[in-house]
């Protein structure tokens, strides 16, 4: 066997040792993600039979579509370097009758669940549109959009 072969073939192993394989079957899909997901585990038992336990490669699928709503595909959960629990959040109100706009900055660490629910009501009780915002701080201050208006709340 040449050396470079060797070589991979042990980084192969110590990547298998250090990330044990995702099990098709750790996570329960909701009912209309379970074809894309059976799918998914038959692709990844093909390709560990193919290849062999000390393959590396990285399987990806094409996206799929939900019929009438959004593009979705299987990840690798290995892929990120970091998480946070919580996020700095913005909430925008814009009332469109005035072209008025009221912003917030959420200061609690509050589930987007609630916080959500909050500026739903908030919005309907005043005849208002939103936005919310993640802020982060990666390149500079910026905002992710998570919620609500896209685009020019006024035009």
């Amino acid at each position: 066997m040449p050396i470079a072969a060797t070589a991979k073939t042990a980084a192969a192993r110590e990547n298998e040792a250090a990330y044990p394989p995702l099990s098709a079957d750790a996570v329960v899909p909701p009912a209309w993600m379970r074809p894309v997901a059976r799918a998914a585990a038959r692709v990844v038992r093909t390709a560990r039979a193919t290849a062999g336990p000390a393959s590396s490669a990285v399987l990806t699928m094409a996206p799929t579509r939900r019929p009438g709503s959004m593009a979705i595909r299987t990840i690798d959960p290995r892929d990120t370097t970091w998480e946070q629990d919580h996020a700095d959040c913005r909430v925008y109100f814009w009332d469109r009758s005035t072209n008025t706009s009221y912003e917030y900055e959420i200061l609690d660490q509050v589930d987007i669940g609630e916080l959500l629910a909050w500026t739903r009501q908030y919005a309907a009780e005043h005849g208002w549109t939103h936005t919310v915002y993640a802020v982060s701080d990666d390149d500079g201050r910026g905002l992710i959009r998570l919620d609500g208006v896209l685009g020019d709340p006024f035009g």
